[in-house]
């Protein structure tokens, strides 16, 4: 398995939390690169990975 840098070499973890945070209807996201990958969250917490709905919620 490739060792990968941590995430936040590539994004500010506050970020995500003033996502979560907003007050909006659920229409905030943010999207960066992560080694080969785009990364996309919103604010109610959904993950993409390149696209593909990798993680609904949060544990």
């Amino acid at each position: 398995m490739t060792e990968m840098p941590p995430l936040h070499d590539y994004i500010d973890p506050e970020i995500l939390i003033k996502l979560a945070e907003q007050d909006t209807a659920g229409d905030c996201q943010v999207t960066f690169q992560f080694v080969d990958h785009q990364i996309t969250v919103t604010q109610d917490v959904q993950v993409f990975i390149d696209g593909k709905l990798n993680r609904q919620t949060l544990p």
